[in-house]
């Protein structure tokens, strides 16, 4: 076999020396568009994940575990027990259930696109009810959801991205990142109160805390 050898517009050149050493029908290197790799920021649909997943080796990513999550939940028990309970940054049952959940469906990063009725029927609720179900995590800036109407999502598909400190499956350093990028998005959201946001990043007006961002 001449590993030199590549086959180009029907011509086979010799990629050592440039020298056409003949011709033949076989597929050219060049045939098709470079097929370029899609960015996460830009994912609309289902499709486009599923495409960008195709790049990603899935068994080289690091145990997705619930690690982080308990250790925030532990966390936001501990500030609320030194605040002697002034502050309720307690991680409530009903939320560490969604959460839960929704690591489960987490295929990479912090990031899920599905459709709404697939992702009621996994959440056990109805599709009617999906966005309430979801409000105890937006509301406490843990989740940000885009859909057709708000975020220019295929119609029926809903993108759900999760704060990475909760839920990541990745490296550290893409989750540490993200995690950058999540509080400067949200400074950027909300300029408003950004002022009465604490140095790691936490809006006051959450039931969320630092304990979750520390």
């Amino acid at each position: 076999m001449h590993h030199h050898l590549i086959h180009a517009d029907g011509l086979v050149v010799d990629t050592t020396t440039g020298e056409i050493i003949g011709r033949d029908d076989k597929p050219s290197a060049y045939a098709d568009p470079y097929d370029y790799k899609p960015c996460l920021s830009n994912f609309r649909s289902v499709d486009d994940l599923n495409a960008y997943l195709e790049y990603v080796d899935l068994r080289k990513l690091p145990p997705h575990t619930r690690s982080n999550l308990t250790a925030a939940q532990d966390a936001a028990l501990g500030e609320w027990f030194r605040s002697r309970k002034k502050v309720d940054c307690r991680i409530s049952e009903p939320m560490m259930n969604l959460l839960c959940q929704m690591h489960g469906l987490v295929k990479y990063r912090n990031i899920i696109i599905m459709t709404q009725a697939g992702l009621a029927k996994e959440l056990d609720t109805l599709e009617s009810n999906l966005m309430k179900k979801l409000n105890i995590l937006i509301k406490a800036n843990m989740m940000r959801v885009s859909t057709s109407r708000h975020g220019n999502i295929r119609k029926g598909e809903i993108k759900i991205t999760l704060h990475p400190r909760l839920i990541f499956r990745g490296d550290d350093a893409k989750r540490g990142n993200c995690i950058d990028a999540w509080y400067r998005d949200w400074m950027t959201l909300h300029p408003h109160s950004a002022f009465s946001m604490n140095k790691r990043g936490w809006d006051d007006s959450t039931i969320t805390t630092a304990a979750i961002a520390a």
